[in-house]
């Protein structure tokens, strides 16, 4: 498996992380209902997805398991879940290797 570096000011320029969703100033509610997904990644490395993606979606959980190379992400909502994948999938890209 290929290291993908990513900083921070890469991420922050992906239109797509910064899609529809208003950034929320409350904290939620015991009573919203979380829903669970795993993201498998097949090129860059769980941890550091999830480092980029907490740095942004700061309100969002998301948590690297390093043995499958998975990402496990708790989301409120469809849209939510939607931005999250469409970052996922620019974040996990083939880095071709140095000549």
């Amino acid at each position: 498996m290929k290291t993908l570096a990513i900083p921070l000011c890469a991420v922050l320029a992906l239109g797509s992380c910064h899609g529809p969703l208003p950034i929320q100033r409350h904290e939620r509610s015991a009573e919203t209902a979380t829903n669970l997904k795993v993201l498998p990644l097949k090129h860059a490395r769980a941890a550091e997805v999830a480092g980029a993606l907490k740095a942004v979606l700061r309100q969002t959980r998301i948590v690297a398991d390093e043995r499958t190379n998975s990402l496990v992400v708790a989301y409120q909502s469809e849209a939510e879940l939607a931005q999250i994948e469409r970052c996922v999938a620019e974040l996990d890209l083939e880095v071709p290797a140095a000549k």
